[in-house]
């Protein structure tokens, strides 16, 4: 019930998935439960954020979640991989990597898009 009466008054949202299978599907899961129980509105108009994208390719195409993400969500934002926030302790802006900081202004600018727009919430 509480979920419900966040996402209710929720005009967007933003959902945060690992470079991996496992955090793709369970984000991609997310969005197909928002669509199936009502909240269309905010799976259509999510953004995805695909988090801590190492600088090397691994096993998994991160280009394809990326694509995957970009066809069902509003925007797809990648932060990469940062030293800095990997210790997961109080955060200086100034000590993340140029890209780094970037990525969080595109997602900050995406954010703030639908700043203008008339609320699309539920009645």
């Amino acid at each position: 019930s509480a979920t419900r009466g966040i996402l209710d008054a929720a005009d967007q949202v933003v959902v945060v998935c690992a470079p991996s299978l496992d955090g793709a599907r369970a984000a991609s899961s997310t969005l197909d439960w928002l669509g199936q129980h009502g909240y269309e509105h905010l799976s259509e108009s999510a953004i995805a954020v695909l988090n801590a994208i190492r600088p090397t390719r691994g096993f998994v195409d991160v280009d394809r979640i990326d694509a995957h993400f970009s066809s069902r969500c509003r925007a797809c934002v990648r932060i990469p991989w940062d030293p800095h926030l990997e210790a997961g302790a109080e955060v200086v802006v100034e000590r993340l990597a140029p890209a780094t900081r970037q990525a969080y202004l595109e997602l900050a600018a995406s954010l703030a898009t639908r700043f203008a727009e008339p609320t699309q919430r539920r009645s």
